[in-house]
This record gives structure tokens, C-alpha cells and sequence, in this order.
């Protein structure tokens, strides 16, 4: 006769939950290797958690919109960027892993010089998407959209008609949503080697409240609605 055990263990690190079936017989031997087992993984989970747990120095309440991408052409490098509840609206950090190994380097989170609190946004920054290829961060303040790069002291303003949502960069595309009443209106357009962005919109649906935009992995653009009747649209076949 045996005995089937369930470890469960969580990998924070890609916030991932996976089972291991473990078939032993039930003596105290058996039950000594699952309880070390178990503690092990429990021990990796933890020391991995201390990897991603550090506090950085960032100011402000909560994070409202996180977001980044490569740095160059490393696959393996990354930049993450932060819009906060505080006077400095948007910061950034670069995690460096080198190809050849050695070890890896985090940054301080630094603030966007064209949302620190010279520029006035404030709290109000709510969505973020970068365009990896010019360094542009695009936001929503108060309804409008907005971009710099990383060096710019003031930002560049897209829209200004007001009643923007989201918006999602996938490589050198952008896409947008407005919501004017009860209509949404989408729109679709391309992001230059400069940052620049040519935008034109692609169809607008009446009656329908959509708030929230994604790329999945198959490049199609996907939107989205709350409430107690959640839906989903697809755009691209």
C-alpha cells in the first residue's frame, strides 16, 4: 500500500503555482523525506522571495501603472518603469544581466525628469507603455496622453480632447482608447526611431463601456469592460 502526498509550491519569482505528486510508502522514513522535502522547497521559495523583495527608494503612496521592455538587444536586460503617487509621477530602473555571465546589476529607480514634480502631474498618471526602440515613455494624465524619453525635461503632449483610458505599445505600434459618453473609439498608429507618433482612428463602437487594452501573445489586440457583465472584444481576425 502507498500513499500519495501533494507538495505545493510557489515560485514567486514568476508567480507560478505548481503540485508535485510524491507516491511513497507510509512509513516514518518516507514521512521524514517529505517533511524535509517540503521544507526544502519552502526554504528555496523563500530565499528567492528575498531576491525580489528589496525596498527601493521611490516616494509616494501606491504604484498606479507599471511597465518596460529590453534594453537594446539584450533579451536578457530589462527596463522597468513606475507611475506613483507622488509629486515625481514616473520612475525607472535598468536591471543588467550580462551575456557572459557575471553578476547582475539593478539600478536605483531614477526619476523621469519630464514627470518629476517640476512638471506637476502629481497622482494623476495613471497608464504607461514604452517604446523601447527611442526610450519614449508614453503616460495618461487626466484623460490625455503625453510622452518623453528618458533625457527630455518636458513632456510632449498627443491628445488633448480629453476621456483616454489606455494605451498599449507593441514594438512600433501604439493603440489607444477614448471613451466620449457611451461611444469607445479606437485607435491604431506607428512610433518613429525618434519617439514620435503618427495615430488614426480604426472604428468606434456604440453602447459598450471598454477600459482596458492588450496585446496578447499572437500580436492581436484585445479590450476589455468590468462591471458585472465582463466582456471581451478581438481586433486583427
Amino acid at each position: 500500500m502507498t500513499h500519495r502526498y501533494i507538495v505545493n509550491f510557489i515560485l514567486l519569482g514568476d508567480f507560478q503555482q505548481n503540485n508535485f505528486l510524491i507516491t511513497l510508502p507510509p512509513n516514518e522514513k518516507c514521512m521524514k523525506k517529505i517533511t524535509l522535502l517540503a521544507t526544502t522547497l519552502l526554504f528555496i521559495a523563500h530565499s528567492f522571495s528575498q531576491t525580489i523583495a528589496n525596498i527601493e527608494g521611490v516616494f509616494g503612496g501606491s504604484i498606479s501603472a507599471i511597465n518596460g521592455g529590453a534594453i537594446g538587444s539584450s533579451p536578457d536586460s530589462f527596463r522597468v518603469i513606475i507611475a506613483t503617487e507622488s509629486a515625481n509621477s514616473i520612475f525607472y530602473s535598468n536591471i543588467i544581466i550580462p551575456s557572459l555571465g557575471g553578476a547582475v546589476s539593478i539600478d536605483s529607480f531614477k526619476v523621469l525628469p519630464a514627470a518629476s514634480s517640476a512638471a506637476g502631474f502629481g497622482r494623476s498618471i495613471n497608464k504607461i507603455a514604452y517604446h523601447k526602440t527611442s526610450n519614449t515613455v508614453f503616460f495618461i494624465s487626466n484623460g490625455n496622453i503625453y510622452s518623453a524619453n528618458l533625457t527630455a525635461t518636458t513632456a510632449t503632449t498627443v491628445t488633448t480632447s480629453g476621456g483616454y483610458t489606455d494605451i498599449v505599445i507593441n514594438n512600433n505600434q501604439i493603440f489607444e482608447l477614448n471613451i466620449n459618453g457611451s461611444s469607445n473609439t479606437f485607435y491604431a498608429g506607428t512610433i518613429n526611431a525618434s519617439g514620435t507618433a503618427t495615430i488614426t482612428a480604426f472604428t468606434t463602437i456604440v453602447g459598450q463601456s471598454y477600459t482596458n487594452l492588450v496585446v496578447g501573445k499572437d500580436d492581436k489586440l484585445y479590450a476589455f469592460r468590468g462591471s458585472t457583465d465582463p466582456q471581451a472584444i478581438q481586433f486583427g481576425g
